[in-house]
């Protein structure tokens, strides 16, 4: 990784030992980190940032069976770095909604779903996203197909690139994310 700087700090090895610890995750992995690290670097060509780096380390940092997954992730950031890393916490738990904003920061949101822009990702990541549900919740391919076109049905109605500046690096993103989605829900639909 040449964007991130955290590698190899106590943060990072203890944030790694985290997502390695479950071996339930399946797409929620350690891997997912390092594609959103590649993400800033080579899709969106951002700046550094660090605080933006402590978010994409930690941002599913605890995931499992029970709800509240992002908040527990920014607290789990939170108990780590102590006071002053309030922006941190705060793009973390922009992962919540996954709401795009004409005016603000879109990065992690952008960058958490930019998979999504990538054809062989999306059937990859829908696969890897089923078997992690079926460890974590005990679904089958069934619930889990029907609870998937449920959620991206909903979520694609409410995902608008057209929040974004037209021509932006990030507009061409999100719309490419929002096709994404449609293609998981006619896979789903399957």
């Amino acid at each position: 990784m040449t964007w991130t700087r955290l590698e190899n700090t106590p943060i990072w090895r203890a944030a790694k030992a985290t997502y390695d610890a479950d071996p339930r995750r399946r797409y929620h992995t350690w891997d997912h980190v390092q594609r959103l690290y590649h993400h800033a670097e080579h899709t969106l060509n951002l700046q550094y940032d660090r605080d933006l780096d402590l978010a994409i380390m930690a941002h599913d940092v605890i995931y499992d069976e029970h709800p509240d997954k992002e908040l527990r992730s920014a607290e789990w950031l939170k108990a780590m770095m102590g006071t002053g890393y309030q922006r941190a916490y705060d793009i973390v738990m922009q992962t919540f909604n996954h709401t795009l904003v004409h005016e603000g920061d879109n990065r992690i949101v952008l960058l958490d779903l930019a998979d999504l822009s990538i054809p062989e990702r999306v059937i990859s990541n829908h696969q890897q996203v089923m078997d992690e549900f079926i460890a974590l919740y005990g679904i089958d391919e069934a619930a889990f197909n029907a609870g998937n076109v449920a959620f991206f049905t909903e979520f694609a109605d409410r995902f608008d690139p057209n929040a974004l500046p037209q021509g932006s690096v990030e507009k061409d993103l999100a719309l490419k994310i929002h096709a994404g989605m449609l293609e998981t829900i006619r896979m789903a639909s399957q």
